[in-house]
């Protein structure tokens, strides 16, 4: 008997080119069945998913146990439509400071889509926070403090300032996500490891063809025609290309100490090992700490 096509949710991380996939591949290709977000409204197919899948993102447990069912629904209703296509739930703010604890986004997703497919695409740490800084955190968008802080936080921030208050309060923070092995391994124990797939952000920047292909064979899509459409896109690039509706900021120069990126280092070295451990990745060859 034939497999039902795949549902899959590509839960991030930011800054990992998921914008150039939602708008070079699951928009308008033809070769999934997309249900959003969409670039740049970040709407869905479904109006109802907006607000359903913002309360499993931020909502207090009282509010996601409302919206379960609804969500659940809507899910099941939309796979209906897909045919013979896999479907894609694209969103990069299920792993971003802007989301609840991501073990438990983990288990909420298992609760609306228990046998959904989990897609996500890593970057080494430093890359990644240098990013983030640049187009984000200089001017303190996703920056949450305590409230008990008295000292300046005066704008731009330079990135070793951004990176202080990083490290001051790492859970409420883009630096207390990107801890992969402990993130992946949350979503092994709701999904199983054979439905979480991770790919890496250097090798869609060092070897297009491998990427393409990894990523196609987590959609049981073809291959060449996936090429064809990703090809030559690059949303939100480091070379400054934004596409409408995106920050009209220009990114920041500034950039980490040699002290703090050892720093950050130091601090994701033995996750990484224990993720190269559990699924062979070649980190350190992609530059990772290990």
């Amino acid at each position: 008997m034939a497999t039902a096509p795949r549902f899959i949710v590509h839960v991030g991380y930011p800054k990992t080119a998921t914008t150039t996939l939602q708008v070079g591949l699951y928009e308008g290709s033809g070769l999934v069945h997309y249900l959003g977000k969409y670039i740049p409204s970040h709407r869905y197919a479904d109006e109802r998913l907006h607000g359903l899948i913002e309360t499993l993102v931020t909502g207090y447990e009282r509010d996601f146990i409302e919206a379960r069912g609804p969500l659940t629904d809507v899910l099941r209703d939309w796979q209906v439509l897909a045919g013979d296509r896999p479907t894609v739930l694209s969103y990069e703010n299920f792993l971003h400071p802007w989301a609840t604890d991501p073990g438990l986004i983990a288990r909420r997703l298992g609760a609306v889509a228990p046998h959904a497919h989990i897609l996500v695409v890593l970057r080494e740490q430093t890359a990644l926070l240098t990013s983030f800084y640049r187009w984000h955190g200089g001017y303190g968008q996703y920056l949450f403090l305590n409230k008990y802080v008295d000292e300046p936080c005066p704008f731009p921030l330079s990135a070793d300032e951004w990176m202080h208050f990083q490290f001051m309060f790492p859970s409420k923070n883009i630096l207390g996500l990107i801890d992969y092995d402990g993130v992946i391994a949350d979503y092994e124990d709701v999904f199983g490891a054979d439905h979480v797939h991770v790919l890496t952000y250097e090798t869609l920047d060092r070897d297009f063809d491998t990427y393409v292909r990894q990523l196609a064979a987590v959609l049981e899509i073809d291959a060449e025609a996936a090429a064809r459409h990703l090809r030559g896109v690059r949303a939100n690039s480091e070379g400054g290309l934004l596409l409408p509706g995106e920050s009209a900021q220009t990114p920041l120069t500034s950039r980490m100490s040699e002290a703090m990126v050892a720093r950050v280092r130091d601090r994701f070295a033995a996750s990484n090992r224990r993720l190269d451990a559990r699924r062979p990745l070649g980190l350190a060859a992609l530059g990772y700490a290990v």
